[in-house]
């Protein structure tokens, strides 16, 4: 841009120039006018250039500017969005917190509460044996009273001067008091018994009516099951007719058999549509189910929401609250401003003209008149009267008190005017101390300010995290509707499927029986043309069919009839059980009375001490009996707590399961987190580069820190020069002030002149400018307290904004860690609910496909009537038939999955209303919450059954492809111990054939040795030959030939079986090689596929350990 700038500039500049020339060049005579035109045409193109040039520039700089604000815009809104998701997360983080916070503070009041009941029994037990122990005591002195033989003699009357022993009959008062007050605590512990007793009633109701909603769900089931056996009924008698219908048809034309296939295909394709109509209407409705959790969520949502609105009220009440103090702040500063005007005025002095009058002595006489040196006084006077009025008059009154009558005037006009003087010292004192406290004064009202400021900041950011969390609640509503609405589209979609499907069984059926018509109306000719004896045949037929049917129904429904009374009886054990423990407690209740009854008789009666003893001795026994069915009703809690320790053993053996499956689906969500991997190194760029812009904020923030730090320093070295300045002129003040004493001392004895008076005046001068000097320091100081305060007012705040921005950035980075973690889960979540959509999807797909071929079997059938046998027909009932048992035996299996599920809510519902039972003693109801966990179990029960179904699926396949590997690895070991075995045996005739050829290695060796040596001889026998002549050569030549021959003799006989042995030696050698190399390929081929077999292996581990996982 710079250099736009200046190319720009060069330009104009340029053109200025050109046209300066221009205009000289019109200013010179009129013989160079002719070459003007041109060159003002250029210069014009060249402007029209430069503008457009400039113009191109302008509009490159307000692209740039566009995008820069575009820029910044959109990493705003990419912090606001982190932001959010931070103050989301950090949200539910606490709300986790207290959730657990009260999760454990109910564990612990229950196990408080659970101690103290222990302790109570205990407690009641140490006074019951105590209680026994004095009433044996009692028992015992009552034996020896009876024993003695003065028991039922009256007492002799006693003298009048015989002491009366009052001591014991006071003992024996005391001990019955001691007795009634023991009774009537166990008259209070037995009330507090009773109530624990009714508390256990309650839950016993509690079971009652638990066990009466078991009986109501038993008769439920036992509807669905007759309601099953009723349409397998009908499903038989269906296939009873066709049966029959077959029967009666075996004879009948091909057109009949085709009836009866189409028949029995349309049958088949009516029960499949059925079983495929109850899968869609199953995945309907856990549909439905994440759809209402989907809503209650969404509910939840909007409380929370309305509870956002009650924020924003506060906030503008808090708002409303703020303007409050500014105004109550201005209000106080006017005050104080106020305040500081009337000190001012106060300092001003103030102008009288009063002129002095004569004074009076203590005895009432009239003094003299005062001097005429006082008068030139009346100024100074005048001046500081309205200061000095209080002290004058303690001055005066002392003086009048301690002066004479004969005192001279001069002593009194000094007197008058050291009491004129000393105000002025005074005076300056208590305006110091005035300005000390105002000043002490605005400080604090200056630090009730601070915090005031301090207080409205926070409810400010308070307010601003509180809308923020109202956008964040806001954007999590619409993501929540967006989520919604596919899964709504995914269920009309499976209705729209479902009212198809039951169209089409609609048509089916009705084809069925337009069938059935055509088949009664054959069967009706059939009849009408054969005789008698085939059609009681037929009828023996079909009645042998019917009663074989009838047969296996029987044998079906006496099973479901066991199953059915199998619970029955389980439900009635546990029905007497209750029963009897009822019955049990209604005993101990009644004994319970009883004792109160009997308690209350004996309190009315206790004036007879022998009738008393007695009905002691029947409470004893009554008592002994209401411990004893109270120690059985503790026995039973005992063991009610122990069975439901066991229970919470069970549930936490089934929590382990869920877990461990739990690990199985984090296992499949490992794949989709790769996924995230590239969405959160997104995420890291954007916070790197809000790092970068964070870290440039840091700076600058710093910079500005530093520089209010420095002038901080200046400030205060200012202030500590002006103290020190100050301190100075307090000083030269106190300096002056005593001068002027020892001047007003002297003046007493030194006659007035007129330098003296200059002087004097000259001294007040100064100690007025001092006066107005401090003031003003003074008030500098104060302007400098305030800058100082102000800064560092600036710094606090410039501090706290450091803190909250790092705090906000640390929250930051944990909600985002937070943010991934809620990412992977909620694709875990979406995983199971994708599963079944393409589940869903599939069955439609494979439905349409089979509707499509029944229709043109149905036409074919139609077309081709003429095509069929009765082994086609034969063979397609036995098909039916094994479809049928194989739906049987998958309807048991699953009848006995939804008891086993159904058991185990039971279980849970039994648990939780336990829980219930307990929080209701406790002073706790947790119903809402029972409530809410029973939902979220539920679900989670349908989710991890779908998981479930769709991991079994995969590890069925899993397993039969583990099978036809391991037989591939079965047959591969096979064949590589073959081929060991044969490498052996090649290894084997290597180690001969190299033994064979050492030998012939030696052999050739004896012969080369032997016919190197005849080579020698007989080349010896050349050379003598030679020397000795023709005879000697032709014995030599005959010896050679006959040396030659027995040599070739032997050699042949040696070197014959040599050469045989080392053609057969390389023949094998050859082939051994051919066999090694065959082999070497053969094993480079089993080690690729030995390693293949390794890797898959590898990759079914998983699932091996899937498959145990399941079956364990």
């Amino acid at each position: 841009m710079l250099s736009n700038g200046t190319t720009h500039q060069n330009v104009t500049k340029k053109y200025q120039q050109g046209a300066t020339s221009s205009s000289l060049a019109s200013a010179a005579p009129p013989e160079s006018a002719p070459a003007l035109p041109a060159r003002g045409e250029g210069e014009a193109d060249m402007a029209i250039l430069l503008d457009r040039a400039h113009a191109r520039v302008l509009t490159a700089d307000m692209m740039l500017t566009e995008m820069q604000d575009k820029h910044d815009k959109e990493k705003e809104l990419w912090a606001d969005r982190l932001e959010e998701g931070k103050c989301l997360v950090s949200e539910l983080q606490t709300e986790c917190e207290t959730l657990e916070g009260a999760l454990q503070e109910s564990q612990h009041q229950q196990h408080a509460d659970m101690e103290d009941a222990h302790a109570q029994i205990k407690d009641v037990e140490e006074e019951r044996d105590e209680w026994q122990q004095r009433f044996q005591e009692l028992q015992v002195e009552y034996k020896e009273a009876k024993e003695q033989p003065d028991w039922n003699v009256p007492p002799a009357p006693k003298d009048d001067d015989a002491p009366v022993n009052y001591d014991k009959v006071e003992e024996l008062h005391d001990a019955l008091r001691d007795q009634d007050r023991q009774l009537n605590e166990t008259f209070q512990e037995v009330s507090r018994l009773e109530q624990v007793a009714e508390d256990y009633k309650v839950e016993l109701e509690e079971t009652q009516t638990n066990l009466e909603a078991l009986q109501s769900e038993l008769e439920e089931k036992d509807d669905r099951v007759r309601q099953m056996g009723m349409e397998l009924e009908e499903k038989e008698q269906q296939v009873r007719n066709l049966s029959s219908t077959k029967s009666l048809m075996d004879g009948a034309d091909e057109d009949d058999a085709d009836l009866t296939e189409d028949k029995d295909r349309l049958a088949k394709r009516i029960e499949s549509l059925e079983s495929q109509v109850h899968t869609l209407e199953a995945e309907r409705t856990t549909l439905q189910k994440c759809l209402d959790d989907a809503m209650q969520e969404l509910e939840f949502v909007d409380e929370e929401v309305q509870g956002m609105n009650q924020l924003r009220t506060e906030k503008e009440d808090l708002e409303k609250r703020a303007q409050k103090l500014q105004r109550r702040l201005e209000a106080r500063n006017q005050e104080i401003l106020e305040l500081q005007q009337q000190q001012q005025q106060l300092a001003i002095p103030e102008e009288t003209s009063s002129p002095p009058g004569s004074e009076t002595d203590g005895n009432g006489s009239k003094s003299a008149p005062s001097s005429p040196r006082s008068g030139k006084f009346d100024d100074f006077m005048e001046t500081s009267r309205h200061f000095a009025s209080r002290l004058r008059s303690k001055s005066v009154d002392r003086l009048r008190r301690t002066d004479t009558k004969d005192s001279d005037t001069h002593t009194s006009a000094a007197v008058a005017s050291s009491a004129r003087a000393s105000p002025v010292s005074s005076n300056n004192n208590e305006q110091h101390n005035s300005n000390n406290m105002m000043r002490e004064e605005l400080d604090a009202e200056r630090e009730r300010v601070r915090e005031m400021e301090d207080e409205w900041t926070t409810t400010k950011t308070d307010l601003a995290a509180k809308e923020k969390k109202n956008i964040e609640l806001r954007r999590s509503l619409r993501e929540a509707v967006g989520l919604l609405r596919p899964l709504q589209d995914h269920v009309a979609d499976a209705e729209r499927e479902k009212e198809e499907l039951q169209d089409s069984l609609h048509n089916a059926n009705e084809r069925v029986t337009s069938l059935e018509k055509q088949l009664e109306d054959l069967q009706s000719v059939r009849t009408s043309n054969m005789p008698q004896d085939e059609a009681e045949r037929a009828e023996q037929q079909n009645l042998q069919i019917e009663f074989n049917a009838k047969e296996r129904e029987v044998t079906r429904l006496q099973e479901e009839v066991e199953t059915v009374q199998k619970q029955l009886r389980e439900a009635h054990v546990q029905v007497t059980e209750l029963q009897e423990h009822l019955a049990s407690e209604r005993k101990s209740s009644e004994l319970l009375r009883e004792a109160e009854d009997s308690s209350s008789n004996e309190s009315r009666n206790k004036n007879n001490n022998n009738k008393e003893i007695e009905e002691l001795l029947e409470e004893v026994k009554a008592r002994k009996f209401s411990e004893g069915s109270l120690r059985l009703l503790v026995k039973d809690s005992q063991a009610k707590t122990n069975a439901s320790k066991k229970e919470n053993k069970a549930l936490i053996v089934e929590k382990t399961e869920l877990e461990e499956r739990l690990a199985e689906a984090e296992n499949e969500v490992s794949k989709m987190e790769e996924r995230l991997v590239l969405s959160h190194a997104e995420l890291i760029q954007a916070n790197a580069k809000f790092l970068e812009s964070r870290t440039n904020n840091n700076d600058y923030d710093k910079a500005i820190v530093s520089k209010m730090q420095t002038e901080l320093k200046s400030l205060k070295e200012q202030l500590q020069i002006c103290e020190v300045e100050l301190e100075k002129k307090d000083d030269e003040l106190s300096k002056l002030t005593e001068e002027l004493r020892q001047s007003e001392l002297c003046l007493g004895t030194v006659t007035g002149d007129a330098q003296i008076m200059k002087k004097m005046k000259d001294g007040m001068k100064k100690m007025k400018d001092g006066t107005n000097r401090a003031q003003r320091h003074e008030a500098e100081l104060g302007t400098l307290r305030k800058s100082v305060s102000s800064q560092e007012s600036k710094i606090t705040t410039l501090e706290t904004e450091l803190l909250a921005t790092k705090g906000n950035l640390r929250d930051k980075e944990d909600t985002e860690k937070l943010l991934n973690s809620s990412l992977k889960e909620a694709v875990g979540l979406l995983k199971p609910l994708q599963g079944h959509v393409k589940s869903a999807e599939k069955e439609k797909r494979r439905l349409e496909k089979q509707l499509v071929e029944s229709k043109r079997r149905v036409e074919s059938g139609e077309s081709s009537r003429t095509i069929g046998k009765q082994d086609q027909i034969e063979t397609e009932l036995m098909v039916v038939q094994r479809e049928k048992k194989e739906l049987e035996s998958r309807l048991r299996r699953l009848e006995s999955e939804k008891i086993n599920l159904e058991e185990k809510v039971q279980n849970l519902a039994e648990e939780i209303v336990r829980e219930r039972g307990e929080s209701s003693s406790n002073g706790v109801s947790n119903g809402g919450k029972s409530s809410d966990k029973l939902t979220k179990l539920k679900a989670k029960l349908v989710e991890m059954t779908s998981r479930y179904d769709v991991t079994k699926a995969k590890l069925d396949r899993a397993t039969d492809s583990n099978v036809s590997l391991l037989k591939d690895c079965k047959r591969l070991e096979r064949a590589e111990t073959e081929n060991a075995q044969e490498i052996d045996r090649l290894r084997k005739q290597l180690r001969k054939a190299t033994h064979d050829l050492d030998k012939a290695k030696i052999i050739a060796r004896n012969a080369l040795v032997k016919v190197e040596e005849l080579t020698m001889a007989s080349l010896q026998q050349m050379s003598r030959a030679q020397n000795h002549g023709s005879y000697s050569a032709g014995g030599s030549a005959r010896t050679l030939s006959s040396m030659i021959q027995s040599g070739s003799v032997d050699q042949d006989e040696e070197i014959g079986p040599l050469l045989e042995s080392i053609d057969t030696l390389e023949q094998q050698i050859n082939g051994a090689r051919q066999y090694n190399h065959e082999s070497r390929g053969k094993s480079k081929r089993e080690g690729m596929l030995h390693n293949h077999l390794e890797k898959h292996n590898q990759r079914s581990s998983p699932r091996s350990r899937q498959v145990t996982t399941s079956k364990r």
